[in-house]
């Protein structure tokens, strides 16, 4: 049996924060044979790796990617104390590693695209893919060499015509409208078929016997073999407000989680930065919704909880209520002599 791409979406997005480079170095060390990523421009003419056109699903921050400068975008937190990448720091995070997908999803970033990969000795380990299929046979037309895709949801009267038409190599349709007939009709077209997106395994290999050339997926590891170990994710949860300057105990509790093998993600680390650059007087402007949103979405990405509380904290209250809603197992360090019934009743 031929083998079947991995093209890891957005990067291993199912375990990272999307589109972020950490993303992207755990979908190669997943085995992953390319990486996808989206790009849109930022107002400076950037080439920012991100997928929505604002900023506030995936970041701390709101507004329009094309409203902000390269500067402003860069502050932001995507993730995991990640920051939103432009596409030269991706290629040079996965050249001579794995080849790299690239969606536009915005007409005019054609020359640039091309340029960069000219300019950076990728023109043969890139693909270029759009729903916009003119923006698809601008870059086909700017350097033949570069391998081109056509990305689209419904069911096409005939893929193999638009692809002709973009000078595409690729075709990738969504799973749910692609059939065997279908990729039967492209593959004796000479074409490619990548389908999107794909986190099952038992759907995986359903399609891999149709025939398929790759699968887009946000857990590169459904893919690889064998099976990947990953290191259990903890978030350290615990009071801020109040013991900016008593934050040791993270310190402490983050080294001995990680001498004991889990990966820690500690908010302190993120909000710190806040605080310190504020003077001490942060939670008089601090942007506390955007603070608790990364926290949330942390917890989220965690396979558990533990929290150090040495006072009550409504801030870890809500973790741990988030946490124990989430399903996820939670471990209090109480020093309180009399901890509160609520506390006790979400802890594991």
């Amino acid at each position: 049996m031929k083998k079947v791409l991995c093209i890891a979406h957005r990067g291993a997005s199912g375990y990272e924060p999307e589109n972020t480079l950490r993303a992207i170095r755990t979908a190669i060390t997943m085995g992953a044979d390319m990486v996808e990523v989206d790009v849109r421009p930022s107002r400076d003419g950037y080439l920012m790796v991100i997928h929505d056109e604002t900023v506030d699903r995936t970041t701390d921050g709101s507004g329009y990617v094309e409203n902000m400068s390269l500067n402003e975008l860069k502050k932001l937190d995507a993730g995991m104390n990640e920051k939103i990448p432009i596409l030269e720091e991706v290629v040079e995070t996965i050249k001579g590693k794995v080849k790299l997908v690239v969606e536009l999803k915005k007409a005019g970033m054609e020359e640039k695209v091309v340029k960069i990969f000219e300019q950076t000795n990728m023109v043969e380990e890139v693909i270029v893919t759009s729903f916009i299929h003119e923006s698809v046979k601008k870059v086909k037309e700017l350097n033949q060499k570069i391998k081109t895709g056509i990305i689209f949801k419904c069911t096409p009267i005939n893929p193999v015509k638009l692809a002709r038409e973009a000078k595409a190599d690729v075709i990738f349709p969504e799973y749910r409208y692609t059939t065997e007939e279908m990729i039967k009709k492209i593959h004796d077209e000479g074409l490619t078929v990548y389908i999107w997106t794909i986190n099952n395994r038992q759907l995986a290999d359903s399609f891999i016997e149709t025939g398929v050339d790759g699968i887009v997926t946000d857990k590169p590891d459904i893919l690889s073999q064998p099976e990947i170990k990953k290191p259990k994710k903890v978030f350290i949860s615990g009071p801020i407000q109040g013991m900016e300057k008593r934050q040791f105990y993270r310190k402490k509790l983050g080294k001995m989680l990680k001498d004991m093998g889990f990966e820690v993600l500690d908010p302190w680390e993120r909000e710190k930065i806040v605080y310190s650059s504020r003077g001490g007087e942060w939670w008089k402007e601090v942007p506390i919704k955007g603070l608790v949103k990364r926290d949330l979405e942390d917890i989220d990405r965690c396979d558990f909880l533990v929290a150090y509380v040495p006072k009550p904290s409504v801030g870890t209250s809500m973790e741990l209520f988030y946490a124990k809603n989430k399903n996820k197992p939670t471990y209090v360090i109480c020093k309180m002599k009399n901890p509160s019934p609520w506390i006790v009743a979400h802890s594991t």
